[in-house]
């Protein structure tokens, strides 16, 4: 099934046909909207993948739409934003969509084929983060270690609406799974009983079979000494014990898309 585009602009320049032509021949279903006139906008927004935006003076004037898309793709990560504009109204749209929303920007004049190349391989991957989400067999596999049960409870149910969950409550539990098992990321926390998140990490390091796992740290310390100290013991990351459910999916999420951690400034 083609990827729907809504394309959004206050004029109907020959660029916006030639856009649609493009798209069209790549396999998209482009619905083209003026969102000076919004008629429809609303209606379409929750079934539409992709949003190509031609930013222009007079855009940041409905920002009230604006930002029905930006919360569209706040609720649905599987949609994302695309900018066409110059440089100036680029930035004025980087006020509104942030990265992860705003997928690529395009400053004019610009290239259609490497635009229209960029929104298939952003296609492709979208399709691909869906497909695992759908089948168990394809979900990434996370280990949870903790010695709280009642955090450990809660994490799996949060995780486990997207990945393959496993928890183990001590570092010797997850040191006798991993040698069995191995997944894609360990979530460790960092203050444990008898083995501590270090001592636990250093044990993996040790194994040439489970050197390459992944390991972010849970912390229940966000100042920014304690931070410090964690990641001198070298894990991809850490994660604050605190933070919401919507923030630890979208890190993970973020980190299984990018095999890179962004752990959050303190």
């Amino acid at each position: 099934m083609a990827s729907s585009v809504m394309i959004i602009s206050n004029s109907s320049a020959f660029m916006v046909d030639s856009i649609r032509e493009n798209l069209e021949g790549n396999g998209f279903f482009p619905v083209r909207t003026s969102i000076l006139g919004g008629k429809g906008f609303r209606e379409k927004i929750d079934e539409t993948m992709m949003f190509l935006i031609i930013a222009s003076d007079d855009m940041m004037k409905k920002q009230d739409l604006l930002l029905l898309i930006r919360d569209a793709c706040v609720k649905d990560d599987t949609k994302a934003v695309f900018v066409i504009g110059y440089r100036e109204d680029i930035r004025l749209m980087e006020t509104v969509f942030p990265k992860g929303i705003l997928a690529e920007s395009f400053v004019r004049p610009f290239d259609m084929k490497k635009m229209v190349a960029e929104m298939v391989e952003h296609e492709e991957e979208i399709k691909a983060r869906i497909k695992k989400r759908r089948d168990p067999s394809e979900q990434y596999h996370i280990l949870l270690c903790d010695d709280d049960v009642m955090y450990l409870k809660m994490m799996q149910e949060w995780l486990s609406e997207r990945y393959r969950v496993n928890v183990v409550k001590s570092g010797a539990q997850l040191i006798l799974f991993i040698a069995k098992n191995k997944p894609d990321l360990i979530l460790l926390d960092y203050d444990m009983p008898a083995a501590s998140g270090p001592q636990v990490l250093e044990m993996i390091r040790s194994d040439d079979e489970c050197i390459d796992i992944p390991v972010i740290f849970l912390t229940g310390k966000s100042d920014k000494d304690s931070v410090v100290t964690a990641m001198q013991f070298k894990p991809q990351g850490y994660m604050l014990k605190s933070m919401s459910r919507e923030s630890i999916l979208a890190q993970v999420d973020s980190f299984f898309e990018t095999k890179h951690w962004k752990n959050i400034e303190v």
